[in-house]
């Protein structure tokens, strides 16, 4: 998130103001304030979507002989 937030200055701006309006007006807000993190909650999504937190690793097992299991 941090690393594509970096790359796109328009997002970074919006979503630091987004988030300096909530915190100005409290530095602990409650939930209802959190939800008012509109821009955050696309940042995150976007992020997760671009670059999925699960690792695709395909096994493959490879012998120099065949194997023989039973009758397959």
């Amino acid at each position: 998130t941090l690393w594509l937030l970096a790359k796109d200055s328009k997002s970074q701006q919006r979503l630091r103001k987004e988030v300096s309006a909530v915190f100005s007006k409290s530095a602990r807000p409650d939930y209802r304030a959190l939800k008012e993190l509109t821009w955050l909650d696309c940042v995150v999504f976007e992020s997760l979507r671009l670059m999925p937190p699960v690792p695709m690793t395909f096994r493959q097992a490879v012998t120099a002989k065949k194997t023989v299991l039973s009758k397959f």
